[in-house]
């Protein structure tokens, strides 16, 4: 079955102020609550997936939990506010929050196609580009709850976290893994496919979210690469005073800080450049990263529009449509331009060839 490209709409803009992560989640929960039930409703992932994992693997669920919660007492408060909030079970949105982890445990070695979402540019005053660009890819059932969330974290007046923060947010998800930004730093994820997993490792997800606390560029490298890593990601950070464009590829032994030099420029897609350890990576991952060498460093931001917007191999195109052989759809692309101070957002719509949806000014 073809999705083809989704109709070009705004995205919901949900602006919450809490007093706690509880209260935080909750209030996300009451306002979604429609859009999480509708999600649950159609989404696979939880029955054929999640669902049988757990019933044969409780104490390892049990202990993802227990180590969580330890690690990110905030975090799980806020997924507890989410499900009260929108009424559903904990469990369920748990199992979701652990989905990366929980899908490489039950296909080690394999082909992860769920692992290949996502393709980056990161460029550093180059041909007058301070950039990070993202497209964000993901399963067509996620295409009608996909929101921005813009948060005011009243608590982080006492403790060292960012009072506000902004990100794109699937729905039945805590923010953080797609796409967001504070006052000081932005970033975008890329999933990856390391073959092994940490049970009671520090969970993806949850460190995503706790990256939408950093303070400033320093804070937002410690969060991302903390100790106890339970299944690796890579991540495109930048200071939005320009000063630091990074990309981060993190493992559950190591990590890899790259910056990108000054006049240089950096793409990533899914799987692990730097870093020699076991990987798996899905044939759109391969072939959206060999299109990206094959057209070469971009020289002005409508090139990079047209990278992002590439699709030229029908198969396994940059700019997706859940067209078959592929099953995934760029849901979104965010662009952080600092030079200009905006973040410009598409959704629904090929970044080479319409107009943005939103464009927002940081400054």
């Amino acid at each position: 079955m073809s999705y083809g490209i989704v109709a070009q709409q705004s995205l919901v803009m949900l602006s919450v102020v809490a007093s706690t992560p509880y209260d935080l989640g909750y209030q996300v929960g009451v306002s979604r609550a429609s859009s999480i039930a509708e999600f649950m409703s159609i989404n696979r992932d939880l029955p054929d997936t999640l669902y049988p994992w757990y019933y044969d693997h409780i104490d390892e669920y049990n202990t993802f939990l227990t180590k969580n919660q330890m690690f990110y007492p905030d975090a799980i408060d806020e997924l507890q506010g989410l499900a009260d909030g929108a009424k559903v079970q904990f469990t369920d949105l748990m199992l979701l929050a652990l989905e990366p982890e929980i899908e490489t445990l039950i296909d080690q070695g394999q082909d992860q196609a769920s692992a290949g979402h996502c393709s980056d540019i990161l460029a550093n005053d180059m041909y007058n580009m301070k950039l990070v660009a993202h497209n964000e890819d993901g399963g067509p059932d996620y295409v009608s709850g996909l929101f921005v969330l813009s948060a005011t974290q009243l608590w982080c007046d006492d403790v060292k976290c960012s009072r506000h923060f902004t990100a794109l947010t699937y729905t039945a998800h805590i923010p953080g893994f797609a796409t967001g930004w504070t006052d000081s730093i932005a970033f975008s994820c890329n999933a990856l496919p390391p073959n092994d997993v940490v049970v009671g490792g520090r969970a993806r997800y949850f460190i995503n979210r706790d990256m939408l606390n950093s303070v400033d560029m320093n804070d937002l490298v410690n969060r991302a690469t903390p100790d106890s890593i339970a299944l690796g990601f890579s991540t495109n950070l930048i200071s939005l005073d320009g000063s630091r464009v990074v990309n981060i590829e993190t493992h559950s032994t190591k990590v890899d800080i790259h910056d990108v030099e000054v006049g240089g420029y950096y793409e990533h897609t899914n799987h692990y450049l730097r870093l020699d350890v076991p990987q798996s990576p899905g044939n759109s991952t391969i072939h959206r990263y060999q299109r990206m060498l094959e057209i070469g460093e971009p020289m002005s931001y409508d090139q990079v529009l047209a990278i992002l917007g590439d699709t030229q191999d029908s198969q396994w195109p940059i700019y997706r449509t859940a067209t078959p052989p592929d099953t995934s759809i760029t849901l979104a692309t965010f662009i952080y331009n600092v030079i200009k101070g905006t973040v410009t957002i598409y959704h629904g719509s090929n970044p080479s060839s319409s107009e943005a949806i939103q464009v927002l000014s940081y400054l």
